[in-house]
């Protein structure tokens, strides 16, 4: 096939564009030229190979005997435990690679999603796939790559909001039906902290709305979607019962289960409100390490959504008709003033539920979506008419030449002064590059900026130009700062030996102890932060390492230190302190080797929880009582032969059937609804 045929058929199947756009942002990841790398690999694929191997072994993962030392794993946030596809991955293979094509295919569900709803909002098929790019590719998932939980969650955020959209559109029950399902999705993939932004997006839009239209008009014409919508929200609550009911179940003893008091959260998981703003031009400047401006996180400062859509968006802004874009101006003052740090977001953390949010940074998600939404309108209004009037887009372009200028100038004196524009290769080319210091970064992304304003200016008139330019820019500076946020400069194959290294120096662990984070150490290599989350050993993690846990083991660890757990035994018996007895455990059962002549207790290096069950040998039920405030001890009778520990979560294995049921059910109503509209075409 010549270039001009597979141009031909592109343009002729135009759904293909966004798609090979996602696809060359992408080819890093797909190509495993780089990797996952912090959170992604460190903490949740660690998950993801649990939750597989015990399905592998025909093990219900209710419990996870590793996090923290026992934790219920449903209650987990960052354990999509609910979600349809992690079950289909998890059931295909516990590799790093299936975890990778997991992050990717929802990655490609997310522009699908984004496609979907401009479409909604009547964006013909070029603005459709800018913003579909510009939202998969832009600055939060180019940071984000590295928090796998977020990029999930948010690829279900634009199919959400595109079901709204419908259902206020055409309010009938499929809609409905769709919005619940996606509202489940989105709830149930990934921290409850963007389940608590939605209400609050979603109302945002509504108060614009009923600030740009009649009240009793709106009242007349929307009663039917608005009880369409809440049964939605019904629908959604239905299938969420199980995660609902594990949160609550394990809120008192959750480690992050409870509110700021005070103004503790006032720099606690915000952007920088400097840094993200620069970010709309300039994202490599936000995501460097040596900046001047303090952020909890750099990975919640970019907020880069293209030049081509920044350029609309302010013509929008400035020309457009300010009560049409009321709603999504409301969204976004609202998102910004949350998702930063500092005095700012003070005004609005009073609201209920929004002082459980540690990591606030991340709702920025939303002020991102209605930007881009806004840009939609003057780009959807550029590409429609037959001879767009370009001055507009002229004069903002002049402005931002002005500004970027400016900058360029200011950087390059400062960094001249102050000998920071010469590369300290000592350590190595591209060491010296991902260390590239703030000044540095301002100004080599000014003189791109420059250039590629120059382009479109020159370039407005052309609207087949400037479609190629928009995506072309969006996945160059994805792919500058994947380096510096998103993914690591590591290849696949190199994760893939630094991982099973760890595992097999796990595996020459003998005996029953502990395995401390000192032990620990020599098979991390950056890669596995703790080497015994992929393992059948119980291990001691840092507290910071993952979320997830008991409250009480975290102030155990408060007090004690990880040092208590240095040569420490799994379990062992009073009558022979620190004797280490042998051990199996899963998802579902502990087997405890032990023998007792007189009565006893038997002390055990796992969280307290009251659906372990202990039995004897001949099926005696034992007291499992609480040591020391977060442990198990079980007091044995004379003549004890080995222990039984049973995890029976019956009320959860009961509630599983209901989104299992739920989801079954929906997917039959849509077969027939199918089959339906096949047979009255015929």
């Amino acid at each position: 096939m010549s270039f001009s045929t597979a141009f031909k058929y592109i343009n002729k199947h135009s759904w293909l564009i966004p798609l090979l756009g996602i696809a060359l942002a992408y080819f890093p990841l797909i190509s495993s030229v780089m990797s996952i790398k912090n959170d992604s690999c460190v903490l949740s694929y660690p998950i993801f190979y649990y939750f597989s191997i015990q399905l592998h072994n025909g093990i219900f993962p209710f419990w996870h005997f590793n996090m923290h030392l026992g934790f219920s794993l449903l209650a987990d946030p960052g354990t999509p435990f609910l979600n349809p596809l992690f079950w289909l991955f998890a059931l295909a293979s516990s590799s790093i690679s299936m975890y990778v094509l997991y992050i990717l295919l929802h990655l490609f569900l997310g522009g699908y999603g984004m496609y979907l709803l401009s479409k909604q909002l009547g964006f013909e098929q070029k603005t459709s796939s800018i913003l579909s790019v510009a939202y998969i590719a832009g600055g939060y998932f180019v940071a984000h790559l590295q928090h796998s939980n977020h990029i999930i969650e948010c690829t279900y955020l634009p199919f959400v909001i595109n079901y709204v959209y419908a259902l206020f559109k055409k309010p009938c029950f499929k809609n409905a039906v769709l919005l619940g399902l996606f509202f489940y999705l989105f709830t149930i993939s990934g921290y409850p902290g963007f389940a608590i932004g939605m209400p609050y997006y979603i109302l945002m839009l509504g108060v614009g709305y009923l600030f740009s239209s009649t009240p009793k008009t709106i009242f007349y014409q929307y009663k039917k979607p608005i009880l369409l919508f809440i049964i939605s929200v019904l629908i959604a609550v239905i299938l969420c019962i199980p995660f609902l009911y594990a949160l609550y179940n394990n809120l008192e003893n959750f480690q992050r289960g409870s509110a700021f008091t005070g103004n503790d959260y006032l720099d606690e998981g915000g952007a920088s409100p400097f840094l993200g703003m620069i970010s709309f031009v300039l994202p490599l400047a936000s995501v460097v390490q040596k900046s001047p401006f303090p952020s909890s996180d750099m990975a919640w400062n970019n907020m880069f959504i293209g030049i081509v859509p920044l350029i609309f968006l302010l013509t929008a802004l400035k020309y457009k008709h300010i009560r049409s874009l009321l709603p999504h101006i409301i969204a976004i003052l609202f998102f910004l003033d949350i998702s930063f740090e500092g005095q700012i977001k003070q005004l609005f953390f009073k609201l209920p539920l929004l002082n459980f949010l540690r990591y606030n940074g991340g709702l920025r998600i939303y002020a991102m979506l209605s930007c881009l939404i806004i840009a939609g309108t003057a780009l959807n209004h550029y590409f429609t008419e037959e001879k767009p009037i370009i001055k507009r887009q002229k004069l903002i372009i002049q402005y931002l030449l002005i500004i970027v200028g400016i900058t360029f100038f200011i950087g390059l004196i400062i960094g001249l002064y102050k000998h920071q524009l010469m590369l300290n290769t000592k350590d190595g080319f591209v060491k010296s590059i991902l260390h590239i210091g703030f000044t540095p970064a301002i100004v080599l992304q000014s003189m791109y900026v420059i250039i590629m304003l120059l382009f479109i200016k020159k370039w407005l008139h052309n609207k087949r130009r400037l479609l190629i330019l928009a995506i072309a820019d969006i996945i160059i500076c994805f792919w500058i700062n994947l380096p510096f946020s998103g993914l690591s400069i590591k290849s696949m194959p190199s994760i893939k030996k630094d991982i099973a290294a760890s595992m097999q120096y796990m595996q020459s662990k003998q005996g029953y102890y502990v395995i401390s984070t000192e032990e620990q150490q020599v098979a991390v290599n950056h890669v596995v932060y703790a080497p015994a989350l992929i393992s059948n050993k119980i291990g001691v993690i840092p507290p910071h390492a993952y979320p997830s846990g008991k409250k009480t083991y975290f102030e155990f660890v408060e007090k004690n230190g990880l040092d208590y757990f240095n040569n420490r035994p799994v379990c062992f018996l009073q009558s022979a302190t620190l004797k280490a007895l042998p051990y199996t455990i899963n998802a579902e059962n502990m087997y405890i080797q032990c023998a007792t002549i007189n009565e006893d207790i038997l002390y055990i290096h796992q969280n307290f929880d009251k659906n372990w069950y202990a039995f004897t040998n001949n099926h005696q039920p034992l007291k499992i009582e609480v040591w020391q405030n977060t442990f198990m001890k079980i007091i044995l009778p004379s003549n004890t032969n080995n222990i039984t520990l049973k995890y029976q979560d019956a009320m959860s294995n009961k509630l599983l059937f209901i989104p299992f049921i739920g989801v079954i059910t929906i997917a039959i109503y849509f077969l027939i609804l199918y089959f339906k509209r096949k047979n009255s075409h015929t």
